[in-house]
């Protein structure tokens, strides 16, 4: 496949993922709470990237970029909610 090809195949990829999230975003949230249906969305793709990371070999992150993302998601909780001015 040319360069061309390649860009077009991954351009329209990311174009048809964006609109399948769009869309089952908002069925799910007709149907549940946001903050429900937005969870449920974080593990399913913790599953997905944590198959992906397996079949592929891919290594695991070490303790302290672990460690890492624990504080910066702890200051996130800590901020509160976001608000519109």
């Amino acid at each position: 496949m040319s360069d061309l090809g390649t860009l077009l195949v991954a351009g329209l990829g990311a174009a048809v993922a964006y609109g399948a999230g769009g869309f089952s975003g908002g069925i799910a949230t007709k149907r549940n709470p946001v903050t429900r249906a937005v969870a449920l969305a974080h593990v399913l793709s913790l599953v997905v990237f944590v198959g992906l990371a397996v079949e592929t070999g891919e290594a695991w992150p070490r303790p302290t970029d672990l460690m890492w993302v624990a504080l910066a998601g702890a200051a996130v909780l800590a901020s509160g909610p976001i608000t519109e001015a």
